[in-house]
């Protein structure tokens, strides 16, 4: 269950959500996820995070579906295209990245069905606004509170998401594991 609940805090974590407050920008993102899923993510991302995103993970698909014999991540590429990933645009590919986080946990969907947030408050430093955000889920009969940071940064008069730290751990994870194979 720790597992599930990482990802969804990871998830959560890399989005935006659409104009207003910070706080309101974090309740629309979720109530986004809620109703369209994680694969419906990278309009609600800052460009320059969008970008990271994708040369963050861009050489671990790369490298997956060059050297695995059933690689991990071969839904991003079209046998007749295997080169498909570095054609994407940042946000297809992060759209198509958080689809597969969502949909290679199937009990994630339920727990963020399930979870309810609730935003108390920001901090600005500098060009950021960080949203202090309680999130309640419940996962097989375990409730849990925890709270989390969620950043926000202005984009041409629009507050969109930026990456959280996590996200780095989550490649450096996929990268080991695709080392290990």
């Amino acid at each position: 269950m720790r597992p599930l609940v990482t990802l969804l805090i990871v998830a959560l974590s890399v989005c935006r959500a659409i104009g207003g407050s910070p706080e309101e920008v974090i309740t629309s993102y979720f109530q986004k996820v809620k109703a369209e899923g994680f694969g419906s993510i990278a309009d609600l991302m800052h460009p320059d995070e969008l970008r990271k995103f994708h040369e963050m993970l861009l050489p671990i698909v790369t490298e997956s579906l060059a050297t695995e014999e059933a690689p991990t991540f071969k839904f991003f590429a079209a046998e007749a295209d295997p080169k498909m990933p570095a054609k994407m645009t940042d946000a297809e590919f992060m759209n198509r990245f958080m689809s597969w986080v969502s949909e290679s946990n199937p009990a994630l969907r339920q727990i963020i069905n399930d979870a309810s947030i609730e935003t108390l408050g920001h901090v600005v430093e500098g060009d950021f606004k960080h949203v202090v955000v309680r999130m309640k889920v419940s996962a097989n009969g375990i409730d849990i509170d925890q709270l989390s940071v969620m950043t926000v940064k202005d984009f041409k008069g629009k507050l969109l998401m930026t990456l959280s730290g996590e996200m780095k751990g989550v490649a450096e994870s996929l990268k080991r594991q695709s080392s290990d194979k």
